[in-house]
């Protein structure tokens, strides 16, 4: 059976690698709880999670971005991984009605500043 992936779920995934690469844990936490919002599945963020973690580790990416840049990945990683954790089906914390992501109103990645 062949698997599809949705235009829409890309444009949920490529912010989160954007704003991690960037450095900004804040924007990481509202990149995964955005790209949730919008219909990407646990499974493909912890996947995009994931491979940033694992092309962090690479030779090539480090002597691409610098060690500076590819170490600044370390917290919004980390911070992904946090919120993501939260919303994990069948965490308690993840759907116990505190509306903690409900009235998340993000601006475009492109208004980052």
């Amino acid at each position: 059976m062949e698997t599809t992936r949705s235009k829409g779920n890309l444009q949920n995934l490529i912010p989160i690698a954007v704003v991690v690469v960037g450095g900004c844990e804040p924007c990481a936490e509202k990149m995964v709880t955005q790209a949730l919002a919008q219909g990407s599945s646990w499974q493909d963020v912890d996947e995009t999670l994931r491979i940033l973690a694992d092309m962090q580790k690479r030779q090539c990416v480090i002597k691409a971005l610098g060690a500076d840049t590819v170490a600044r990945m370390e917290k919004p990683l980390a911070a992904g991984r946090s919120t993501l954790g939260r919303a994990k089906p069948g965490n308690a914390a993840a759907g116990g009605g505190c509306g903690c992501g409900e009235d998340v109103n993000l601006l475009p990645v492109s208004a980052h500043k």
